[in-house]
């Protein structure tokens, strides 16, 4: 009896919270998000580093800013 009371609990908790999930979850978080994969920021750090090692200058790697707060 006491686990089908906390089934439903969780239930009733997990449909509220898919109705607020996109507005407490930022864009850049991509994982346990439906629709986002959990590898993509991964891959686009992978991406950046072979595009900077491919474009190399002679000075060494160009600076990349991440953020704008610098």
């Amino acid at each position: 009896m006491v686990d089908n009371i906390y089934m439903v609990i969780a239930k009733v908790l997990s449909r509220r919270l898919k109705d607020v999930i996109s507005n407490v979850i930022g864009e850049t978080q991509t994982a346990f998000i439906r629709g986002r994969q959990i590898l993509d920021g991964a891959l686009i750090a992978n991406e950046i580093v072979n595009w900077i090692k491919k474009h190399k200058t002679a000075g060494g790697p160009p600076y990349v800013r991440f953020s704008g707060s610098l």
